[in-house]
């Protein structure tokens, strides 16, 4: 091969590459409001999810209104088969469930999916996921359970 087909090879190649010429990236971060969300590429529990936020200055997810949510799911849809944690808990008050990251009682808007929260598996479900088996509606799911997660910021916060 001639340093010429060499060059244009590499320079074709680089175009390819750039262009995505595989699956579509979803990108990490995407801003709403005045917010700012990153999603992880990392599993984690939910209180290490939590943590994760904490050190980036930033909280786990807090979903407040349809607008938020559906701001959150087209960041999301090209993510099939995958659970995302968001702060939500009843941990210390079974069946009250609250946004750790704020402290404001889970509502008015609410997106569970049928059924939920059912505290399934032995009555120890007390984290909100983001249900990949429902269309990213909402579920309680064990604390512990390794799942992708959502950073949430607030530039007035930091």
């Amino acid at each position: 091969m001639s340093s010429n087909s060499a060059i244009i090879f590499v320079i074709c190649f680089c175009i390819a590459v750039s262009n995505g010429t595989g699956a579509k990236k979803v990108s990490s971060r995407f801003t709403f409001g005045n917010s700012t969300y990153e999603i992880s590429t990392n599993r984690a529990g939910w209180v290490q999810a939590k943590n994760d936020c904490r050190v980036k200055g930033m909280r786990l997810l807090s979903i407040e209104s349809a607008e938020e949510n559906n701001a959150v799911l087209e960041n999301i849809v090209l993510m099939p088969g995958e659970r995302f944690w968001t702060s939500g808990s009843d941990l210390g008050h079974e069946g009250a469930f609250y946004w750790e990251a704020t402290g404001h009682s889970v509502g008015p808007f609410i997106n569970w999916a049928p059924d939920q929260p059912d505290n399934a598996q032995s009555r120890s479900e007390h984290c909100i996921e983001l249900w990949h088996e429902a269309n990213h509606l909402w579920n309680d799911n064990k604390c512990d359970t390794q799942s992708l997660y959502i950073c949430e910021g607030h530039p007035c916060e930091e």
